[in-house]
């Protein structure tokens, strides 16, 4: 019985049938030619095998035969794109697909390729699972669930034409359109899209085979899609309503209150919100309606402003003078007037250059100084000095007996009204005059800064000739 004991192999590490088949698969077993021998011999190792061999080899066989097991599973991987549920009728079939390992009849065909000499076999799922996985790594549950996933999703689309694409590109719909689309319309699209992808992804999991529902889903799905590209269609043509640029623009800068107003008007632009849409397309469209409304006072807008929301015009008393007034005090002061309502303010040539500032041309900056010169003196002020270098112009107050200083620039983009209207242009400089872009100097900070500003142009001047 001692002997018998010592002798007997150790319950569970007997190798089954099936291992045996992988093993003269598989390249490992070619390092092993006692093995290799033992197995031609016998076809197995039963235990009345194991107790015939020489103790040596049974040491041997003892203590690497799992570990040589091993190895040979891991020569092969799972071929995933080759997996094959074959239905339902599996175990009824004329011609039944076997096991290449243990011989049963399968439900679930997977295939596995060995590394080294590239032969395939064709294993069941008791075979499979827990032994061996694809190249990346997934394993054999894992390429059944894909397959079957794969499986259903070819189905549904075979049946739902289209289904596939609506599912997982939905949202974008809104992108291909021209128009911002009413909250009315879009909603019960998004509604309708969200319990279409939960039916289908029910379905593609497995957890749901009655079609029905998505049926009805997808039905509920595509009418709300029509609603929402028809409304594109009929309306994109329409001055007033809102296009998907105009919202993207009101996104990026965080107008979602003006956002909410258009949805509430079912996107059609209003008085409300005319003026603060700053979308450059949508500004440029507007230039022809402005004039038609400006031709009557002798104003005419040239183009959208490169960089501003706002549009560069001049008027015919004076065309040489470039100016320019912004969209949002143009919309909110004349914008009722397109559509045929009664402007905040009426609309005149003076109100409209009241309310714009300099476009800083070489001529428009020498005409606007000009009328600065001229006018000047009936504020009791005169210009002690034009300092082109540092860009300032300095004024002599001599009620007070003080120097007053700003930038040159700046005073003729500020005041650029007072070369068309002189009395309202006065009123404007005498309040800029006031504001906190004017400095007041003393008759020696004056020179002091006149002998720095000499400085630096001489430095500059040297500079040059080295």
């Amino acid at each position: 019985m001692a002997r018998k004991k010592e002798n007997s192999f150790q319950q569970g590490l007997l190798p089954h049938k099936k291992e045996v088949k992988l093993l003269f698969l598989s390249k490992i077993l070619n390092e092993y030619e006692d093995l290799r021998q033992i197995l031609i011999r016998h076809g197995s190792i039963s235990q009345d095998v194991f107790d015939t061999l020489p103790v040596d080899k049974q040491k041997f066989l003892r203590s690497s035969i799992r570990a040589i097991l091993t190895q040979a599973e891991n020569e092969w991987f799972i071929v995933d794109d080759e997996y094959e549920d074959l239905g339902e009728d599996w175990d009824i079939k004329p011609l039944p697909i076997h096991c290449d390992l243990c011989g049963e009849k399968l439900r679930y065909k997977h295939c596995i390729q060995n590394k080294f000499s590239d032969k395939k076999i064709i294993v069941g799922g008791t075979c499979v699972k827990g032994r061996f996985t694809t190249l990346d790594g997934k394993s054999a549950d894992k390429v059944q669930e894909e397959q079957s996933r794969l499986r259903r999703r070819v189905y549904l689309e075979g049946k739902f034409e289209g289904i596939v694409d609506a599912v997982n590109n939905g949202d974008r719909i809104f992108d291909s359109l021209k128009l911002m689309v009413p909250d009315s319309i879009k909603q019960p699209y998004y509604q309708a899209e969200k319990s279409l992808v939960e039916r289908y992804e029910r379905y593609i999991a497995g957890k749901e085979n009655d079609i029905d529902e998505l049926q009805a889903a997808w039905v509920r799905f595509n009418s709300t899609r029509s609603l929402v590209i028809d409304y594109d269609q009929k309306n994109k043509g329409k001055q007033w309503k809102a296009t998907l640029k105009i919202e993207k623009d009101l996104r990026g800068q965080g107008k979602d209150d003006v956002i909410e107003l258009l949805h509430q008007e079912e996107c059609e632009i209003i008085p409300l919100t005319l003026y603060r849409i700053e979308e450059t397309t949508f500004l440029k469209s507007l230039i022809p309606l402005w004039n038609s409304y400006l031709a009557d006072i002798g104003i005419k807008i040239d183009r959208l402003h490169e960089a501003l929301p706002s549009y560069i015009f001049s008027h015919k008393k004076m065309s040489s003078l470039t100016l320019q007034i912004s969209h949002k005090v143009m919309g909110l002061n004349f914008g009722n007037l397109l559509f045929d309502g009664q402007s905040l303010e009426e609309l005149t040539a003076q109100n409209v250059v009241m309310n714009s500032t300099l476009y800083q041309t070489p001529q428009s900056l020498r005409l606007v100084m000009q009328a600065i010169r001229s006018y000047v003196r009936l504020l009791g002020l005169e210009v002690e000095g034009v300092y082109e270098d540092i860009q300032r112009i300095v004024f002599y107050d001599k009620k007070n007996f003080e120097y007053v200083q700003t930038d040159l620039h700046l005073l003729a983009e500020r005041n650029a009204p007072i070369a068309l209207y002189r009395d309202e242009g006065l009123k404007a400089l005498k309040k800029y005059l006031k504001g906190d872009n004017v400095v007041t100097l003393t008759h020696d900070e004056l020179e002091k800064q006149k002998e720095a500003a000499w400085g630096f142009k001489e430095s500059q001047r040297l500079d040059r000739r080295r």
